[in-house]
């Protein structure tokens, strides 16, 4: 019987009308050596992920648990294993945020502590931030809808809390998230971010989740916060099948490098100043890096280096499409036009981005009114722009070297713009282009990418992207090679074209009209 209840439990996941994703159980004995949990302690576990974590600690440490969740079945089949097993588990049908037991319980509950606190709260919930509670830790509200988790964890946990969060808490830089943040990592002794693989969660192999722990005793008094590092763990490194995977075999590595704080190929210890220097961006990408990304960043570090901002005005565009404006983007063929009065704008997109880097003439065509002309007046691209991709295919650069006469050219909301400053470090935008586009350029952006599903480049990183300043004399010479590069480019361009022709002349294609100099089939 206590099988089946198990096994009813980790099938949950499977089931459309019991769908939870839980914990698995390498995750759940990581945490338990992480935590060092004994007999003694009491243990809080929130949300319906933490299950089996809690059902785990209970019964192979004997700690005291108490577990609240809000599904009726889940709680119901945790109280069943709980006294088929005689664990020391006590389960509670509540929100774990704002349904303390009963009324009477509401001012205890605001200060209910155990000696460790797990929450893993579901992924996807509404943003319940107008409804946002400290716990009695003062911490302010954060941006980012996950940060009333972590007050929750920090108010239940004295020795130590943690919390499983999507990894776009992690990259969050809003100011309130940095307030919010800082006095998490400062006050509350943030020790570890480790990322993990997608299947550590059971029944959700989309999730991209993180760990943060905390241990706020430990950092309690001033010195030990001017001291503190935190240790940042990139959990997603062994590979199987092209596949990251959390296996048995990392995982007494991994809970032996959170216990140690102990720096490795896929750890390393950042500073609380240094995360302050990253706005409290927390992604562990960008702590832990790559042999070649760190062999470009102390390159970098010894070279003469200014930030991107420094370089050039940085801008980007605004969404094109309002209203009636949005119909007929997608396909429309361009109008015969030598000016802006037919109100057509040409929209550039990744795809128009030749082999060399030159921004060729958009195959997009957008239907403005004279409003949006107006609106868009600043936003054009001109001679000597050069484009970086912000969204999506992150890093990719483009130069625009020339506009032909007619539309005007505006850049997709998946770039941003680069313009040259007058009187700047760089006397040619094909120095800058060429500085990004290089191995030390990509490296150093690929380094900065945020995001799990769509990845990003956030506007405060870009401006602080350090571009290596050549001398005068090396910037006067790599200005004519890339001068040269492009013509090369452009008579590829034309000899593909008149490929193309000749190609059209010996064949033709079926919907168009035969040339007078086909040759005959035989």
């Amino acid at each position: 019987m206590r099988g089946l209840i198990r096994r009813a439990l980790l099938d949950a996941p499977k089931r459309p009308r019991m769908a939870v994703p839980l914990a698995s159980i390498p995750l759940c004995q990581l945490i338990a050596d992480t935590t060092g949990l004994s007999e003694k302690q009491r243990v809080y576990c929130a949300y319906g992920m933490t299950a089996i974590v809690a059902m785990h600690v209970a019964e192979i440490r004997r700690v005291q648990v108490t577990l609240d969740v809000e599904d009726t079945w889940l709680a119901a089949l945790c109280a069943c294993i709980a006294v088929a097993d005689d664990l020391p588990l006590i389960v509670r049908e509540r929100d774990p945020l704002f349904e303390p037991a009963g009324a009477e319980e509401d001012s205890w509950a605001e200060h209910e502590t155990y000696d460790v606190a797990i929450v893993f709260p579901p992924f996807g919930l509404r943003d319940r931030s107008g409804d946002y509670r400290s716990f009695g830790t003062n911490l302010p509200q954060p941006g980012a809808a996950e940060g009333q988790y972590v007050a929750l964890a920090l108010a239940r946990g004295r020795r130590a809390a943690v919390c499983l969060l999507p990894t776009g808490f992690l990259f969050r830089t809003t100011k309130a998230d940095q307030a919010f943040k800082e006095q998490a990592v400062r006050i509350f002794g943030l020790d570890a971010v480790m990322s993990l693989p997608r299947d550590a969660i059971i029944g959700s192999s989309l999730l991209q989740a993180a760990l943060l722990i905390f241990r706020p005793k430990a950092k309690a008094h001033p010195w030990m916060r001017q001291q503190q590092r935190v240790l940042m763990i990139d959990g997603r490194q062994e590979q199987e099948g092209g596949r990251r995977r959390f296996t048995d075999r990392p995982l007494y590595e991994l809970a032996d490098i959170l216990q140690h704080h102990t720096e490795t190929d896929i750890s390393v210890l950042a500073s609380a100043d240094e995360i302050s220097g990253h706005d409290f961006n927390l992604s562990v990408e960008r702590y832990v890096l790559d042999s070649e990304a760190r062999r470009m960043r102390d390159l970098l570090a010894n070279a003469e280096a200014v930030p991107l901002e420094d370089v050039a005005d940085i801008s980007r565009p605004q969404a094109l499409l309002v209203g009636r404006d949005r119909a007929g983007r997608e396909g429309r063929q361009l109008p015969d036009i030598t000016d802006l009065s037919a109100g057509v704008l040409l929209e550039v997109g990744v795809g128009d981005i030749d082999d060399a880097g030159v921004v060729r003439t958009p195959a997009t065509s957008v239907p403005a009114s004279d409003e949006l002309l107006q609106r868009t007046r600043r936003a054009r691209l001109e001679p000597g722009d050069v484009l970086i991709v912000i969204k999506g295919s992150v890093g990719k650069v483009g130069f625009v070297r020339d506009i032909p006469d007619g539309p005007a050219w505006l850049a997709s909301q998946s770039f941003a713009i680069l313009r040259l400053r007058r009187r700047g470090p760089i006397t040619d935008p094909a120095i800058l282009f060429r500085f990004l586009s290089s191995s030390m350029g990509q490296v150093t952006v690929q380094s900065l990418k945020v995001g799990s599903v769509i990845s990003g480049l956030q506007m405060a990183d870009l401006r602080r992207l350090p571009v290596l300043v050549p001398s005068a004399e090396a910037q006067g010479a790599i200005a004519a090679q890339m001068n040269a590069i492009f013509d090369m480019q452009e008579k590829i361009q034309q000899m593909r074209r008149d490929l193309a022709e000749r190609q059209q002349a010996i064949w033709p294609e079926m919907d168009r009209e035969p040339s007078a100099k086909a040759h005959p089939s035989r």
